[in-house]
């Protein structure tokens, strides 16, 4: 596959009078070696090259060679123009994505925050349970206390009544 380049209409002069070569995609100075420019590649200088030479034949004209760089200027900017559209388009699906992201996110955080609600909200009950429960512990072991001496009390009463009175022999 030959590939074609372009050379800029303002370095064009200095190509065609020799003071700059072309290397692939590199315009070199024909004096010093060092690189004077980078061209573009075109696919649509291919298809345009027969023409220009024909044209250039025809007329003896440089301008056939401007016209044509012209040309092929115009194709290259319609096809990065091109580009950069379906470009923009594919930004356009990931900011779509990236939104559609968030909303889940602020959905999941919404979730995570419900479901910490709930769970505080069980855990409080539970706590309430459980000071419920030592309470009617605390309150059961205090009664059983007061039955005990109760009982206590009452049984050495009655051993003190046991000893105080006199058996009387009939």
């Amino acid at each position: 596959m030959t590939y074609s380049f372009v050379v800029p209409p303002e370095l064009q002069a200095m190509w065609e009078a020799g003071k700059l070569i072309r290397r692939g995609a590199l315009l070199i100075n024909a004096n010093g070696g060092g690189i004077v420019a980078h061209l573009q590649e075109t696919g649509a200088f291919s298809v345009i090259q027969p023409l220009g030479s024909v044209l250039s034949s025809l007329t003896g004209v440089t301008s056939a060679g401007s016209l044509v760089t012209g040309a092929i200027s115009v194709v290259q900017n319609e096809q990065i123009k091109r580009r950069i559209d379906v470009m923009q388009s594919m930004l356009g699906a990931m900011q779509g994505l990236q939104v559609a992201t968030l909303a889940g996110s602020i959905a999941s955080l919404g979730v995570s925050a419900a479901g910490t609600a709930i769970v505080c909200q069980r855990l409080e009950k539970l706590r309430r349970d459980v000071q419920s429960t030592h309470d009617s512990v605390l309150a059961f072991r205090n009664e059983w206390r007061a039955y005990e001496l109760q009982q206590l009390l009452e049984r050495r009463v009655s051993c003190l009544l046991c000893i105080a009175e006199p058996v009387h022999a009939s």
